[in-house]
Parts: C-alpha cells; structure tokens; sequence
C-alpha cells in the first residue's frame, strides 16, 4: 500500500465535501438487439438450415431431431432447400476405456477442536478414460472459413462411496445412465459452441439485462439528492424498455439524464482523490447512458473525460472500448440504433424465450463447464444456490439448482460474476456458527483485500488468500464496528484516523470506499 502524507488542512476538506463520497451500484434493466458481425442485409435472404448426423453408439442415446432444431440463428427462418447458411454437424468416436476402470480410496480423519483425530475411514470412487469427436462445418454467402473439430479424451470419475463394493455396484446399475451424461455434457458445449458462432456472425439476438450507474449514497453530499432523482428518472425510461422500442423514446428520456451528470461533475471542486471519485461517477453514468442510446461517439467522450481524473482509469479504457466495438458494428450492420424488430421462425420461436434472460457460464466443483440459459431476474437469488435452465438429451430445456458448493464460478455478464466463497453468512442464517460455500458478487478485488457482495447487501471482506472470509452483518461487526474495520486497515493510519470519527457506515457503498481508502492508504 502506498501512505499519501496528507496535509491537515485537507482532512478538514474531507469533513465537508470530500468527506461524503460513497458510491453504489444502483442497477437498471437495458434491451436491445444483438448484431452479427457478417450480416445478411436483405432481410428475405436470411435462411439457414441445419444437419446433425451421428455414430451408431451415440444415435441410440441422443435425438439427432432434437440438437438439430435446437440450433437457431435468431432473426433467421429455416429453409431446407436453399438456406444461406448451412451448419453441418458430425458426432463421432465416442469410446470408453474399459481397460482402464478402477476403484481408488481415500483416508478421511475426523478431528476434533485441539487438531486430535477422533476418527478415520476410507471412502472408495471409481474412474475410466473416455474419448469422444465432433466435427463442423458451416457454409456462408461470405465464404467464410467456419470449421472445426473438437475432441475431447478425458477422465471420468465418480463421486465417493463407503466401499469399494458399492462402487463397482453404482457403476453397473447406472453405467447407461453415466454414458448418456456424458454425451449429454459433450454436445451442450459443442451445440453452445455452434450456436454462439452462428448467432454473433449472422444472428440479430435479442438480449435483456441489468446493467449499473454509480450513484452517491452519502448524506452529506450535497448532490447525492441530485444524482438519486436522476437515477429515479432512469429507472422510469428504462423499467418497461424491449429490443424493439423505438430508440428516439429512449433517447428523448435519457439525454437530460446525461446532460444532468455532466453538469454535477463541473459542480465538484478541489482535487482530492474523493472529489475526483465523485466526477468519475458522472462521466461514468454519463458514458453508459450514451452507450445505450446507441450514440457511441457521445459515449466515447465521456469516458475519456474520466482519464485526467486518475480515478477509475481501467473502467474508462473498457467504455471506451465497447463504444468503439459499437460505432464499428452499427456501421457494418448500416444502422444507428440496436432496437429494431426481429423476424420470428414460426416453428422455432426460441427469440421470445431467450428475450427475457442470456447464457450464464457455469464452472462446477468439478471444474465441468456449462452454459445454460438464465433469467437476469433470478440473479437476485443468487447466493446459497443458482437456479438455471440446461437442455436435456433431446434438447428440452429443464429448471436446475446448483447448490453453492457444486459451482466455482458464475458468470452472466460483465456485471454480474459470481464466485464461490467460504464465510459465515448471518443474512441466511443468523445462528449460524460455523462457515459455508456460497456464491458471491464481485465488487472489488485486490491481491490484499477484496469485497464481495451475499444477495445484494451482505458485504464479505477477505485478506490476502485467507479462505475464510468476514461478514458485516457478525456480531462483532455490529457491535464493534471500529475495530473490526482496523482489522483490515494494516498501516494505513489515514484511514484509522476516519474511522475514529465515525466516517464509515456499515453499508455497501461506505464500505467499499473504505476498502478503496485502505488499498489506496487515502
């Protein structure tokens, strides 16, 4: 951490304006069209069609129907005799190495408070090598090379069991269940793979998500009203907004907005580092609401308005970057707006589906990676479970909840990244006494403190790598909340000093300027 030796005339500047700046994320809906990169103008020319072939031993598990009609380019119609786009899809080679199925054990030793073992057992699982192939190709109007192969030679293992007798039972009664599973989670990656490839080359997708405005959250500032009533007024525009509104409604409803947080930002004075946090978080607000007006040389400006700040550099250089990713593929699809309608295969409608939510990545306890469909409304529940929606064998899509402990990661989109973390959560139970896995938000990571946020108001601090992470909702955080945030503070005497005057709150926008002031010794 780096001291700033501050002098005392500007801690009494903290104590008026600079004082009070805490910030939160404040999260509203957006919606609009995902656009290809190659895309077929004329609308009557986007057709495709799709073909699915299989080796004897993986048809008799699979519907090669069923993969086949679950590949869709969104916007497109299926049209068997002449489509513009053809996928081709061979599976093939699907073995399993009986020669090498074995049973291996573990020592499992219970201990007790003092680390003495009180109790020791062997646990038994069961594993063999399997390899299986998939090959596509996909024919364009822009002779594109669109073509691979993808195998995959792995082991499969079990979870444990109490002997090595109930091992090799599983295995026998469920051996047809564990084949199907994996060709199951073989051809949900390789179709995901196809699918995601064909969408964002030729697709129009449409997508809806929450996305996020920094807003103040500090009483004392004198344009934390200001900035919440903008944010009130975001939340009008945007609550009820499709991928196929109009874009000048938006436009009209959000320019004042921008207009207004580009005036607050001219308002701030002085130049210490909380000051500048405060302009950062307009020009911030005023650059993501540009970019979802669909004007990215206005979104583009804002951003770079951040750099002399030296706040927040990195999230400038990425809006910066997605409005330059949207000025170049408005102009390649010749539109200037991503809200427009989507034309609907009658006999595939999968775009009113997936309207209402996105893909979500899943990597599991098993380090298995999944893609599954999910709605952005059940991000909020995310914590001692997710809730997401995977195809069966015949490519029907079915609810599933990953208890926290089988998942490591989740991630829906730059904005919501969840990850599997070990604390005592009070919020799910508050009698609880000792540690569990939960899935928790991103907010703010260092190699030396990082924060995380359980169901949206729960904040978790870790130290360094320590496995177990801290709650602000312990009793001891409630009760002696000084000094458990001093546990965290190291040297940094500038940020003591704060606490001992009460600066800090315990909430989520105080306390990530907290943990901000301490990685930053501010």
């Amino acid at each position: 951490m780096r001291l700033l030796i501050l002098p005392l005339i500007l801690l009494f500047a903290w104590k008026s304006f600079g004082q009070a700046a805490d910030i939160d994320k404040q999260y509203f809906p957006v919606a609009y069209v995902k656009l290809p990169t190659n895309p077929i103008l004329n609308e009557n020319e986007r057709t495709y069609n799709v073909s699915v072939i299989s080796d004897e031993d993986i048809n008799s598990f699979i519907s090669e129907t069923a993969i086949s009609n679950d590949l869709q380019i969104q916007g497109f119609v299926r049209d068997e005799a002449a489509p513009k786009v053809f996928v081709k899809l061979n599976l093939k080679n699907f073995l399993i190495d009986a020669a090498s199925f074995k049973v291996e054990d573990k020592l499992v030793e219970e201990k007790d408070d003092d680390g003495n073992i009180t109790k020791s057992y062997r646990i038994y699982r069961y594993g063999f090598k399997y390899e299986i192939a998939a090959e596509y190709t996909i024919e364009n109007p822009f002779d594109l090379e669109m073509g691979n192969n993808i195998a995959r030679v792995e082991p499969y293992v079990s979870d444990f069991f109490n002997s090595k007798r109930e091992a090799f039972a599983h295995y026998e009664v469920n051996k047809e269940d564990i084949k199907e599973n994996i060709l199951y989670n073989f051809i949900e990656k390789v179709s995901y793979r196809v699918e995601g490839l064909i969408n964002s080359t030729f697709g129009y997708q449409p997508y809806k998500t929450n996305t996020y405005l920094w807003i103040l959250d500090s009483k004392k500032n004198p344009l934390t009203v200001r900035q919440k009533a903008a944010f009130e007024k975001t939340i009008a525009a945007m609550e009820n907004v499709t991928h196929d509104m109009p874009i000048e409604q938006t436009r009209n409803a959000l320019k004042p907005i921008v207009e207004d947080f580009v005036q607050m930002a001219g308002q701030v004075e002085g130049d210490s580092r909380r000051e500048r946090k405060v302009m950062y978080a307009c020009y911030y607000n005023a650059s993501v609401l540009s970019y979802y007006m669909d004007l990215p040389e206005e979104a583009i400006k804002y951003a770079e308005m951040i750099y002399p700040l030296e706040y927040g550099e990195r999230d400038a250089e990425n809006l910066r970057e997605k409005a330059l990713d949207l000025k170049e593929i408005l102009s390649v699809n010749m539109v200037d707006s991503r809200r427009m309608e989507v034309q609907i295969d009658e006999k595939f409608s999968e775009v009113e589906v997936r309207d209402s939510g996105g893909f979500a990545y899943l990597v599991t306890a098993k380090n298995d990676t999944l893609i599954a469909n999910m709605n952005y409304d059940d991000l909020e529940n995310v914590g001692a479970e997710a809730k997401v929606y995977l195809p069966d064998v015949n490519g029907n899509l079915k609810q599933n909840i990953f208890d926290a402990s089988d998942l490591k990661e989740l991630v829906f989109d730059e904005n919501n990244i969840y990850v599997q973390k070990e604390f005592i959560s009070y919020k799910n139970n508050p009698r609880a006494k000792s540690p569990e896995k939960y899935l928790v938000r991103k907010e703010f990571e260092t190699d030396a403190l990082s924060l995380y946020i359980f169901e949206n108001d729960e904040v978790v601090f870790f130290i360094d790598d320590q496995e177990v992470g801290f709650s602000n909702r312990s009793y001891k955080f409630l009760m002696g909340f000084k000094n458990e945030l001093k546990k965290f503070t190291g040297s940094c005497s500038k940020v003591n000093e704060l606490i001992d005057k009460n600066y800090y709150k315990n909430n989520p926008a105080s306390l990530r300027s907290f943990i901000e002031d301490v990685v930053y010794c501010e």
